[in-house]
């Protein structure tokens, strides 16, 4: 490779954590007109890489040339004002403004008076320059309308993703880093995508694009790096991974695991039984779409929750959990003594009812808010982590333990027992597999996957019988990917019962007893798992209500 087909290199990139080396030596090169895939497992050293690019951190070591000369940006605008830009995983938005105050932010256009800037913004200079922007993008073109004065907080993830896509075009970005973006995208979303990243390819723009979704690297990369604990391990054309998905897939997870893994997916073998945990008739939300949803929760079932984005599956989880206010319907909830053998049957279980909260078998519960859901055994992991899911300033055992405050008091006095929490905390670490150098550490320091694998700790600890996970492996690795189905796996086998949110449709299948699908805020089917496809279930997803 030449100096001169060269946009971007970093070489000999250092950088360290109190507690850890997060960077040692790492290296990354980008062509310009290019996809670079950036490939490793959580905790690899991929997004701390862009940041320290980015201005976000501060390199401890090493070089970075950028467009022929070196670089050393002070800050995420630094970067941005030379040309390179970042779409994070997790969206960092002013969701209370418009689409065009956030793509603006920081540089807004200002009316003019006599050939004087006045400090006043000029409204109508900033829709046009916004949906000059979109123009440029073949938005239209697309099927994507997005309208500049929209507030970011009434719109999908995918539509803000896509307005931080926006944001980055906007400053004509030379290299794009985009950190999983298809998280949160549907198959026709990732298409348009897609063709946005060839034009920009096209243009000589380089995108450095993180993802472990395997299929789609290969169709859309050129290079791929591997990075494992910190270092480079390889750079390579993706043809000398592989000649097909599957060949380059296993030399892929070669590399970033250093292992050959075992199947991502466990066996289903957990026991559904006939036993009722929860019945719901009727759901109908007050402030959004979801209305008259009916189903049934089993004991030591995977529900799997399908639908297209906007078809109200968030929606149907947060109305059940107590986020959203609710207009009608019911809920009943069933409790159950265990009396169960290591590896029960159906008969290892008894019917005797026990007084969990006071709750009788097939009484009616109210899930009003979320302290009443989580008192009746209810636990939610949300879709957005950073959002709703961790507290970010706080370390992680203060993340494992808050939803359980109530088992560390001293007594009757006001205070925790410090040590108690740290040892429920280190036996969730070691439970897990979380990779920290303690539980002192920040949790937004941690990569996403573990910052998962604490939030699922959370529940755990708090040892809830109804688990609703919403977009449980968003984002998160093949390695640990396999780790978390398989613990959703053996929470099903001790009884647990658990409903699934995801838009991986391969994960709805390998995952689920039963498949409910949703369109337009209804429940439009239920399927056995026996009889769920991926064609059936975009059948059902796609059955609007005819008037």
């Amino acid at each position: 490779m030449q100096k001169d087909d060269v946009l971007l290199r970093m070489e000999g990139i250092c950088k360290s954590f109190p507690g850890v080396k997060a960077l040692d030596d790492a290296q990354l090169t980008v062509r310009p007109g290019t996809v670079h895939a950036l490939m490793g497992e959580n905790g690899a050293g991929k997004s701390t890489l862009m940041k320290c690019l980015f201005g976000i951190y501060s390199k401890d070591a090493g070089t970075i040339w950028f467009d022929g000369k070196e670089v050393n940006f002070k800050s995420s605008r630094d970067a941005l004002d030379n040309g390179v830009a970042m779409v994070h995983q997790e969206l960092n938005q002013a969701l209370k403004r418009s689409v065009m105050d956030n793509i603006w932010l920081g540089r807004y256009p200002r009316i003019k008076l006599g050939g004087a800037k006045m400090p006043f913004v000029s409204d109508k200079a900033e829709y046009d320059m916004t949906m000059e922007v979109f123009k440029d993008l073949n938005f239209e073109k697309f099927g994507i309308n997005i309208n500049p004065r929209t507030i970011m907080s009434t719109m999908p993830v995918s539509r803000r993703q896509m307005v931080e896509i926006a944001k980055a075009v906007s400053f004509n970005s030379k290299i794009i880093v985009l950190d999983e973006p298809t998280s949160s995208l549907t198959e026709a979303e990732v298409e348009v995508l897609f063709s946005i990243i060839n034009m920009l390819k096209a243009r000589g723009v380089g995108i450095v694009y993180i993802s472990h979704k395997m299929k789609e690297i290969w169709r859309i990369a050129d290079d791929v790096t591997v990075m494992r604990d910190g270092r480079w391990i390889t750079t390579r054309h993706k043809t000398e991974y592989g000649t097909d998905d599957d060949s380059f897939r296993a030399e892929v997870i070669r590399n970033m695991c250093g292992r050959e893994l075992s199947a991502a997916y466990p066996p289903k073998d957990n026991i559904v039984h006939d036993d009722p945990m929860i019945v719901v008739e009727g759901l109908t939300a007050k402030y959004n779409q979801l209305r008259d949803a009916s189903f049934t929760l089993h004991k030591g079932e995977i529900l799997g929750v399908a639908g297209l984005d906007g078809s109200g599956r968030t929606e149907l989880l947060e109305t059940l959990f107590g986020y959203r206010t609710r207009q009608s319907g019911t809920i009943k909830k069933f409790n159950f003594g265990f009396r169960a053998a290591q590896g029960g049957t159906p008969e290892d279980y008894s019917m005797e009812v026990h007084d969990i909260n006071g709750t009788q078998v097939g009484e009616e519960i109210s899930n009003l808010s979320p302290n009443s859901a989580i008192k009746q055994g209810f636990a939610l992991v949300t879709e957005e982590r950073r959002a709703t899911g961790i507290f970010g300033i706080l370390d992680i055992r203060a993340n494992t333990v808050i939803a359980n405050l109530k088992n560390y008091k001293l007594g009757k006095f006001p205070l925790l027992s410090d040590a108690k929490m740290a040892r429920d905390t280190d036996r969730m670490i070691e439970a897990m597999h979380i990779k920290t150098p303690s539980q002192r550490q920040q949790i937004k320091n941690l990569s996403g996957g573990n910052q998962q694998k604490v939030i699922i700790a959370r529940w755990l600890i708090k040892n809830s019988d109804i688990l609703i996970f919403d977009e449980p492996t968003r984002g998160i690795d093949v390695g640990a990917k396999s780790e978390i189905y398989k613990l959703m796996n053996d929470l099903a086998k001790q009884g647990k019962s658990i409903i699934m949110i995801s838009s991986e449709l391969v994960e709805i299948l390998r995952m689920s007893d039963r498949v409910l699908v949703m369109c337009e805020g209804r429940k439009t089917g239920e399927l056995d798992i026996s009889e769920a496809n991926q064609e059936n279930i975009m059948q059902l997803a796609t059955k609007r209500e005819e008037n």
